[in-house]
């Protein structure tokens, strides 16, 4: 009985043996040598889908016999092959055990690297080399569409309209352009709105300086004429050197007054640095502006002592200039003007007019920017 049991045992230590090999294939002595062999030619197929023909044995196959492949893939397949057999050989030579973890890894590796070099050749060639950038490494600067000029000067004229006293007046001189629509003077801001083949229409935003009865003798009890804005529009032709213009501004406050001016400009340069202009202009004014600067009314001559004058409306003077702007470096520049003013109609026959003939001369010195 003892002896059947024991017999009994060692069948069932046998076949447990036998179950538990077959549970786990990693445990078997066979494993290593067969089993690899079976993950290489399982991995085959999948070379066949990168492109290769497989006509390898399973026992005796040279090192990459019987394939066609792709250059870029031979070195690497054959590698593989060549990898292959030699683990093979040194796992029976030495019968030890290689985990299923590490085979997975091993062939995940072999069976993906082919497809991932060609997917990285593929995308190498297939992706274009981005354009040279001129404007990054283009060190020139853009040129500008704007000007600035300041500077400061003075001039020498009437104390008012038709006196026959001069004085000296410090005027700050600024000038600034932006493009060919906008420009800033001494004498306001002016927009052009349109400029095509030599014909412009502009916007003007400026003022008119006033008058003080302190200026001069006769026009003491007149009362004072306040400054005021003026808003107006300018037209324009311009013939080579030559500009014809009409202006008419509107006065907002103080004579509250509408003044007209129209008349023709001349400015070319001579040399590199002399730039000369000259300039002839009329100028008309309705009844307001006339009765505010040359009429006297029944208060005001009582005041003043002078007879009652109305002034109407019609043409108030006639000017005449020429200017020169020399440029004494690259950014330093002088200006000078001369004119004479003639006052016509009622305003030269008004009381308060001293002198018909207006003379002014002016000068400036500028830095450019």
């Amino acid at each position: 009985m003892s002896t059947r049991l024991a017999c009994e045992a060692r069948l069932s230590r046998g076949r447990s043996a036998k179950q538990k090999y077959r549970r786990i294939p990693s445990q078997d002595p066979a494993f290593p040598a067969a089993r690899l062999l079976r993950f290489v030619t399982a991995g085959l197929p999948l070379c066949r889908s990168l492109g290769l023909q497989q006509s390898v044995t399973k026992k005796h196959a040279p090192v990459g016999y019987g394939m066609k492949h792709k250059p870029s893939q031979a070195p690497l397949l054959r590698g593989l092959i060549t990898c292959s057999g030699a683990l093979m050989l040194h796992l029976k030579k030495a019968k030890r055990r290689l985990s299923p973890l590490a085979l997975c890894a091993a062939f995940s590796v072999a069976g993906f690297s082919p497809n991932a070099y060609g997917a990285d050749q593929t995308a190498t060639e297939q992706t274009p080399e981005p354009p040279f950038d001129k404007q990054r490494f283009d060190k020139r600067q853009p040129e500008r569409n704007w000007s600035l000029i300041i500077g400061a000067g003075a001039s020498y004229d009437p104390k008012y309209e038709g006196s026959d006293e001069f004085e000296v007046s410090p005027i700050p001189f600024v000038v600034f352009t932006y493009g060919e629509w906008l420009e800033i003077d001494p004498g306001g801001i002016s927009v052009t709105v349109l400029d095509q083949d030599g014909f412009s229409i502009s916007a003007a935003v400026g003022y008119e300086s006033g008058r003080d009865e302190g200026d001069g003798d006769r026009l003491r009890g007149l009362g004072d004429i306040d400054f005021a804005a003026t808003v107006g529009a300018k037209v324009g032709y311009d013939w080579g050197p030559v500009e014809i213009y009409a202006s008419v501004d509107q006065t907002i406050g103080g004579s509250e007054s509408l003044v007209g001016k129209f008349g023709v400009e001349y400015s070319a340069p001579v040399t590199e640095r002399l730039i000369l202009g000259a300039r002839a202009e009329a100028t008309v004014a309705d009844d307001k502006h006339m009765q505010a600067y040359f009429g006297v009314d029944a208060a005001q001559s009582a005041r003043s002592g002078l007879p009652e004058y109305k002034a109407g409306a019609g043409l108030k003077r006639v000017d005449f200039s020429a200017s020169a702007t020399y440029a004494l470096s690259d950014h330093w520049l002088v200006r000078g003007e001369a004119g004479i003013g003639v006052l016509t109609g009622d305003a030269a026959d008004s009381p308060i007019v001293e002198k018909k003939i207006q003379p002014s001369v002016s000068a400036f010195v500028g830095y450019k920017f």
